[in-house]
This record gives C-alpha cells, sequence and structure tokens, in this order.
C-alpha cells in the first residue's frame, strides 16, 4: 500500500482514529474533501483496520438513525444540527435544508415574509399559531423549531 502511494503522488494516507467514533468519520470526510478541492489528492488511503473500523462506525450510525425510525422518534439531518450547533435559529437551519426561499416558506406558512424573516433573526419570537404553520410546511415537529 505505501508502495503505491509512493509511486502515486495524488494518493495521501489519512490518519484515521476509531476512539473518536462518528467524529473521526466527519473528519476524515473534511479532510478528504480538503485534498479533493485543492487538487492536491486524487485518492485517500486508510489501514485496513481503521477502514473496518469506520465501516463499524457507519453502521452504529445507520442502526441508531433506524432505531429513532422505529420508535417514531423524530431524526433531525446532520446539515440541520450543524447549523444550530453553529448559532442558526432552527427555522432558518430547516428552512436552508428544504430549499426554501424565505418567500417560499413565508408562503407556505401563510404569514408575512417580514413576520418570519424576524422570527429566524430573534427579533421577534413567534407565535405558537406560527410556529405550528412552519412546522407543517417544514415537514417537521414544532419542538424542531424553537430555539433553546
Amino acid at each position: 500500500m505505501r508502495d503505491a502511494a509512493k509511486r502515486d503522488r495524488r494518493t495521501v494516507v489519512v490518519p484515521f482514529d476509531p476512539r473518536k467514533g462518528r467524529s473521526a468519520v466527519e473528519r476524515l470526510a473534511r479532510t478528504a474533501a480538503k485534498l479533493r478541492d485543492s487538487g492536491k489528492a486524487d485518492h485517500v488511503a486508510l489501514r485496513v483496520d481503521a477502514a473496518a473500523a469506520m465501516a463499524e462506525i457507519l453502521e452504529d450510525i445507520e442502526d441508531a438513525g433506524l432505531y429513532r425510525a422505529r420508535a417514531g422518534e423524530p431524526t433531525i439531518p446532520h446539515e440541520v444540527v450543524e447549523a444550530i450547533h453553529k448559532g442558526v435559529h432552527p427555522v432558518r437551519a430547516w428552512r436552508t435544508h428544504r430549499r426554501f426561499t424565505l418567500q417560499q416558506l413565508a408562503e407556505a406558512g401563510r404569514m408575512p415574509v417580514g413576520y418570519l424573516s424576524e422570527i429566524e433573526t430573534g427579533k421577534k419570537p413567534g407565535s405558537i399559531a406560527a410556529y405550528k404553520s412552519l412546522a407543517r410546511a417544514l415537514g417537521t415537529e414544532i419542538d424542531m423549531l424553537v430555539a433553546e
């Protein structure tokens, strides 16, 4: 493997620490994307034990998602979780995920665009009726839209 990596300068061996679980997979994905976008590599190489560990981690993530879905527990897309973690209002995170413009969501939620914008920016808290309408339009639960 190392000989192949030496011959092909477009292959980069990347570290992978399976003890870090999902965050290790996410870090690997970010590293691979950076290498691809920079044009520095066409391939990444992992140790065999690291690749096997990554497969187990991905299987565990999938199993957890299936369990939550079977239990009727709503699942939150990873990009929505990341956006909220970065400080984006949940309504805006879901709107972006569902690929709605502000105008489209306001129409679907039957509210003025300005009011929706004020909810997303935190200038207004939003009424329960507004959140119910937004949850219906976004196809999620109302409690997924309320900022903590």
